[in-house]
């Protein structure tokens, strides 16, 4: 009686942890940006942001076959500056999107935080943005820090990686950024925006990029 009690109750405890592994994979992932399957021509890219988000995309699109900016529409129930669009080999790998200035900064970093949390499970980093987005910069801005040990820098960032999975076997990353244009830390808090980034790292990496033709995804509001 006492074997049988004991092999009912490992069942039971294999049983949970299964179904646990099973919860943590089939969390939420950004499977698509927007709706725009990774991988989407530009062309696909500036239509299907256009009728799902409103955004506005330049006609014609310009010759750079390596980016892409539209302006206008909404992310997230939020207003959008503008949307930085990145392709690699002519597909989408990466998008950032800056939100408009109408709103005080760090509450909506704060309320996307709030979201993409609810969304993606805890981030597995919070942290500042870089000091610059180029060495040179880099070096300035030290420089400056020397001669003014007193002046101030805002900013936050926070990280959700998403390793790959049986069901989704392409690592992907999202930064939320709080931070001067340009996703750097900022020398004056009402210089603050919000950026929120989108990598697919196969699609980033032309070593890595897939032959296959992507197929069209469910949408992701965030």
């Amino acid at each position: 009686m006492r074997i049988v009690s004991f092999l009912l109750f490992a069942l039971i405890v294999s049983g949970l942890a299964f179904d646990s592994s099973i919860t943590a994979e089939n969390k939420s992932r950004p499977t698509s940006f927007v709706g725009v399957p990774w991988g989407a021509s530009r062309e696909d890219t500036a239509r299907i942001l256009s009728a799902r988000a409103g955004a506005l995309a330049p006609d014609p699109l310009p010759d750079d076959p390596a980016k892409l900016e539209l302006t206008g529409g909404t992310f997230s129930g939020q207003a959008v500056e503008r949307w930085m669009l990145e392709f690699v080999n002519r597909r989408l790998a990466a998008a950032s999107v800056v939100l408009k200035n109408d709103a005080p900064a760090n509450n909506r970093y704060r309320d996307l935080r709030q979201q993409l949390t609810a969304k993606y499970g805890p981030p597995v980093r919070d942290g500042k943005p870089p000091l610059a987005a180029s060495t040179e910069d880099k070096k300035e801005r030290r420089t400056q820090q020397r001669t003014n040990p007193d002046q101030k820098l805002f900013g936050a960032l926070t990280q959700w990686k998403f390793t790959p999975t049986l069901a989704d076997k392409e690592p992907k990353t999202i930064e939320l950024i709080l931070g001067a244009p340009g996703g750097i830390l900022a020398t004056d808090e009402g210089h603050l925006v919000v950026t929120v980034r989108y990598v697919n790292e196969v699609f980033a990496s032309p070593a890595n990029r897939p032959a296959s033709t992507p197929k069209p995804s469910a949408p992701d509001d965030l």
